[in-house]
């Protein structure tokens, strides 16, 4: 879990997303976020804000890691009706995520994010 310790805080966040099925154009998106741990330090819950061109978007996103599994997880909800569950593989060598997520919404997708 300490690879998610730069995230507890405030913060403001600045993503840039890149076009896909729900959005053929991407968009540019700024918020601020607080990042705090719960449940004995075994999960990691940001909630925050973001807008952009479509307007305000509210979330709440859950992190934590399977022992077992060894492998991250993650469940984000937003103020839209998007749930998101997913899993991910941190690269050490690299310092980047890979990732699988699904909605409810849409199909399953693969990204991945880097840590600066």
């Amino acid at each position: 879990m300490k690879l998610f310790s730069s995230l507890v805080g405030n913060w403001e966040s600045h993503v840039v997303h890149r076009p896909s099925t729900t959005d053929e154009k991407g968009y540019v998106s700024k918020g601020e976020a607080t990042g705090e741990w719960i449940l004995q330090m075994r999960f990691l819950r940001v909630t925050g804000h973001s807008t952009s061109d479509a307007g305000r978007l509210d979330y709440q996103v859950l992190f934590t890691y399977d022992k077992r599994q060894k492998i991250y997880r993650r469940w984000a909800f937003t103020s839209n009706g998007i749930a998101l569950k997913g899993t991910g593989q941190w690269n050490s060598e690299t310092k980047t995520m890979k990732c699988c997520a699904s909605s409810r919404r849409s199909r399953t997708y693969v990204g991945g994010a880097s840590r600066v």
